[in-house]
């Protein structure tokens, strides 16, 4: 019994305070390795928590600078920054050749910016608190002109499009869609009404020529569908049919 006490009493056990120590220092080495993995990760992907997926090559300093950002699927931004914050001018590169240029004001878009587009296409409009607003014009590449007007970010409104060939068309836009009465103006002094619904042409239309002559006649779809009426200048009539577009 003795002789099990002197090796109770002789026996080196660790602290609770000691086990505590190497406890906390366990952790801690655990928490920068879980820290160096994170940092390493995001540097990797340009990945940010809760935010759009993008890596900055020149991030923002106290004072003024430019940087590049870098967005998942393609596209970069090249950009002045004062004081953190996006101020100046700046260029939009999608990854399928467009192009914006427009400027920043403490972090909102804002006034002129044109957009010139892979197929030759070029835009000019401007932004107001963040958004396209007012009159903007689309300069086509194969010489057609579209001018129309933009609210928050949508076209709406009246708009006009003067062809390459000289024809003329006049409409009005609702959420970004063709939507309606329209009309068009050839360059051979024809001339025709019809109506646009979410873009497309639908009900009924008709048309007239420098002869006098006027058909009646309905959209469907788009094209022209089903008994029509010809009317001429001296008040003789002929009625046919459209049958996907085409007189029969």
């Amino acid at each position: 019994m003795d002789a099990f006490q002197n090796f109770l009493s002789n026996l080196k056990l660790p602290t609770l305070e000691a086990l505590y120590n190497k406890r906390t220092l366990v952790i801690a080495i655990v928490s920068g390795v879980l820290a160096l993995l994170a940092y390493s990760l995001i540097k990797k992907t340009g990945r940010k928590a809760g935010g759009l997926s993008k890596r900055a090559d020149s991030p923002p300093g106290a004072g003024e600078s430019a940087g590049v950002i870098h967005f998942d699927n393609g596209d970069r931004e090249e950009v002045e920054r004062v004081q953190g914050k996006k101020n100046g001018r700046a260029v939009y590169y999608w990854r399928n050749g467009d192009k914006e240029q427009f400027f920043y004001e403490n972090g909102i878009k804002t006034g002129k910016t044109r957009t010139t587009y892979a197929n030759g296409d070029r835009e000019e409009a401007e932004y107001f608190n963040g958004s396209k607003n007012g009159k903007a014009q689309l300069y086509c590449a194969n010489g057609d002109l579209l001018q129309y007007i933009y609210v928050q970010g949508e076209r709406d409104g009246e708009a006009q499009c003067y062809f390459a060939n000289g024809d003329r068309e006049e409409f009005s836009y609702e959420r970004g869609k063709k939507n309606g009465r329209a009309t068009f103006y050839g360059n051979d002094g024809s001339a025709e009404e019809y109506t646009y619904i979410n873009g497309v042409k639908e009900g009924k239309a008709h048309a007239f020529d420098v002869k006098g002559n006027k058909i009646r006649f309905t959209y469907i779809r788009g094209e022209k569908e089903g008994k029509a009426v010809l009317i001429r200048g001296d008040g003789a009539r002929e009625e046919f049919v459209y049958q996907n577009g085409k007189r029969i």
